[in-house]
């Protein structure tokens, strides 16, 4: 067990879970609870389906989000980013003063801030958790990074069921704000990646392209990687300006667009005249290039 999850101790004082949402999140959170013998009550959208579909299990159906919460002494939310504040708002009156209420869905602090409205306007307690990783392939592959007031028995009683635990305090924006913006890199890179393979498909090299990427970051990981990435970029945005209109044009000759090498090119242009060499400096002297002209 890693420190992270040494301290299981007020994990004895939550025995009823709620979960709501009943997808890949709800199932992993079931199952830990249920392997731990702790009650579990569930709802979704369509609970006269979902009670036949749990008609051999342990689990409980909820009759309304309000019944489920003040059926249980921890609700969790695992439900579509869409409707993550609605059913916080459903779900409130049915709360116990200071009963927590853990929403785990991928939204922003915006959102995160009308859930923890909801939540403290019923008397409960508000905690922010994001899943780090694929909750399909286990609980072994996912960390929950929580954060939010009076948070010590929920994240004991997550542990004492084997999930790893990153604990970052009583702010329960920051984990909405690192799960944001790991988002942006982790589901961002799905448009380098076609924007990259498509073209290199079409000139008949995509497998050489792949070969060659292998190992990017077993030498330098991905923090150093991209601290790098900014910080050399000044030195070198002249000769590379040329080597990126190239890319563009060889993109453009195989007909497909190439708006992240747009961009890139972009980038380079505002950094010709910079000498910074920190990547938080470089990072500020692309606020012109990076900034909503609409806001």
């Amino acid at each position: 067990m890693s420190a992270e999850n040494a301290d299981c101790s007020g994990a004895e004082s939550i025995e009823r879970i709620g979960l709501i949402g009943y997808g890949e999140a709800g199932q992993l959170l079931a199952r830990a609870f249920v392997e731990a013998n702790i009650d579990v009550t569930v709802l979704t959208r369509s609970p006269d389906r979902l009670r036949e579909r749990l008609s051999d299990s342990p689990i409980a159906v909820a009759d309304s989000y309000a019944s489920l919460a003040a059926e249980t002494e921890l609700v969790c939310s695992c439900v579509w980013p869409a409707t993550a504040a609605d059913v916080a708002a459903e779900t409130a009156p049915g709360l116990a003063p200071g009963q927590p209420f853990l929403d785990l869905n991928s939204v922003s602090p915006a959102t995160t801030e009308q859930i923890v409205d909801k939540i403290e306007a019923a008397g409960g307690t508000p905690l922010k958790a994001t899943i780090m990783g694929s909750a399909a392939a286990g609980r072994d592959s996912v960390r929950l990074v929580i954060g939010g007031p009076d948070r010590a028995d929920t994240v004991a009683a997550l542990r004492a069921v084997g999930f790893t635990v990153q604990d970052v305090g009583a702010d329960p924006m920051h984990p909405a704000l690192l799960k944001m913006f790991r988002s942006t890199f982790t589901k961002g890179m799905r448009e380098l990646v076609a924007e990259t393979l498509a073209p290199a498909v079409a000139y008949g090299v995509h497998e050489d392209v792949l070969d060659d990427l292998n190992g990017l970051f077993d030498e330098r990981s991905v923090e150093e990687w991209m601290r790098t990435a900014l910080e050399n970029t000044p030195e070198h945005a002249q000769r590379r300006l040329g080597e990126l209109r190239e890319v563009r044009q060889t993109t453009a000759d195989a007909g497909y667009r190439a708006p992240i090498i747009d961009e890139t090119i972009a980038l380079h242009e505002e950094l010709l005249n910079s000498s910074d060499d920190d990547y938080v400096a470089v990072l500020e002297a692309l606020k012109g290039h990076l900034s909503d002209d609409s806001s």
